[in-house]
């Protein structure tokens, strides 16, 4: 077997940009238009070629590391396995079994940051519980690390989860000889029963002449019998797949469940338009309430009521000596009528005094100033004194509404009042003695 580490003079340890400079400089060194030998000049460039092309690759160097440790550690043809050679005593890497289901499997992984994308690839000798448990951590490791990256993070992501999902990838030429010579060692030391299960894994990689006839001499002349397997070599024989599967619908199905069982957001984004035009095309700004339970205030109004027709929509009370230009709509829940204020907070007091009913629109000219939207919110209407009775609630507008002129520009406002998800405003409860502070 040809040494490539030898080919480029270099270690096994070497970097990328190691194996790229010994190439390069071998390259030009052996070209055939600067040696006068020319076909031994080409015999050298094809396996200076060779030996880049392969280990410049992380997926096949790892496959070669692998190919070459297993070289080396072969007895010779004069060495005895019983006269004083050391054969090397190959295990899984992670829980240390030593048994036919072991192979060399080569995990992929993903690491992104925007434009910066590195996939690796990592070779092991696993049993077939520890190929399932590192797939599993492998993709796990892909998800979060992986997709980060523009344009090849999510591109390699889904390569390497297509890897590590199917239990990695493992080379059938690797795992052909790990499986003969695991065969090798189990049969020096009479253990034939593990060695003909590894000659029989072997088998179903690659039919070979030498290996089928040490079967059949182990299975029809010792009577070899076949190792049954045990409960949890049932299990982790499983395709990894499966397991995998499972994973990615658990990756899934995790926020979408959190986001369909959340409860409606209480924080806000913003998504209000600073619109200006003409004074006479009133532009406005556009809220959404996110409305939200509260507790009424049963307590703070009489029980003794009498149920009153509910007033028009419009304005109810006009208390400001201000001109009435910058526009301002308010659509209103089909769930409650709306007694609404909008309060000056330069000085506390009411300056309009609205009643729109449920699920109406009413649109309307407010003074310009910086003022505060407050309202009661109810079913039955009971008169100014009583507003909706013991199940009035009050809120206010956590926003600061200003209405105000630039040139020949009015600014305005539109307001949802009524649930939205991702609403903009946010509502305040407050008690009734803020509600009413406003009128004295």
């Amino acid at each position: 077997m040809i040494n490539y580490y030898d080919v480029l003079n270099i270690k096994p340890s070497a970097t990328d940009k190691d194996i790229y400079g010994a190439y390069i400089k071998l390259i030009k060194q052996n070209h055939p238009d600067v040696n006068v030998n020319k076909e031994e000049s080409t015999k050298k460039s094809q396996i200076i070629n060779e030996a880049y092309h392969i280990l410049k690759d992380s997926v096949k160097r790892k496959q070669y590391d692998n190919l070459l440790d297993l070289e080396k550690s072969k007895p010779t043809k004069d060495e005895n396995i019983n006269e004083g050679h050391e054969h090397k005593d190959i295990r899984c890497e992670k829980c240390k079994t030593k048994d036919s289901s072991l192979r060399f499997v080569i995990f992929s992984s993903v690491f992104s940051i925007i434009m910066y994308t590195q996939k690796s690839a990592h070779g092991y000798i696993l049993c077939s519980k520890c190929r399932v448990l590192y797939s599993i951590l492998w993709n796990i490791e892909v998800m979060i690390l992986g997709w980060w990256g523009l344009p090849y993070g999510l591109i390699y992501s889904f390569q390497s989860i297509a890897e590590n999902s199917v239990g990695g990838i493992q080379p059938d030429e690797n795992n052909f000889t790990l499986l003969n010579y695991l065969a090798f060692g189990f049969y020096s030391k009479g253990q034939f029963v593990e060695a003909k299960d590894c000659l029989k894994e072997s088998l179903e990689i690659y039919y070979n002449k030498d290996t089928n006839n040490f079967y059949k001499y182990l299975e029809e002349e010792l009577k070899i019998p076949s190792k049954q397997k045990s409960f949890k070599n049932k299990v982790f024989s499983i395709p990894p797949l499966i397991y995998n599967i499972l994973l990615i619908l658990l990756f899934i199905s995790v926020p979408i469940y959190a986001i369909i069982t959340s409860p409606p957001k209480t924080e806000y984004s913003t998504n209000t338009k600073s619109n200006y035009s003409n004074i006479d095309d009133k532009p406005r700004k556009n809220y959404s309430l996110e409305k939200r339970e509260s507790k009424s205030n049963k307590d703070t109004i009489g029980l003794n009521l009498l149920e009153n027709e509910l007033p028009k929509n419009g304005i109810i009370k006009k208390t400001t000596k201000k001109k009435l230009i910058a526009p301002l709509k308010i659509t209103t829940s089909s769930v409650y009528n709306y007694y609404i204020k909008l309060v000056d907070v330069e000085n506390n007091k009411t300056a309009l005094t609205l009643f729109i009913r449920s699920g109406k629109t009413f649109e309307t000219n407010v003074p310009i100033g910086r003022f505060e939207l407050r309202y009661a919110a109810g079913n039955k209407w009971y008169g100014e004194k009583q507003l909706f009775g013991p199940n009035t609630n009050f809120y206010k507008t956590d926003k600061v509404l200003e209405f105000h002129i630039e040139g020949n520009k009015v600014a305005g406002f539109e307001i949802d009042l009524y649930q939205q998800r991702f609403g903009n405003l946010k509502e305040e409860i407050i008690s009734e003695n803020d509600f009413l502070d406003s009128d004295e």
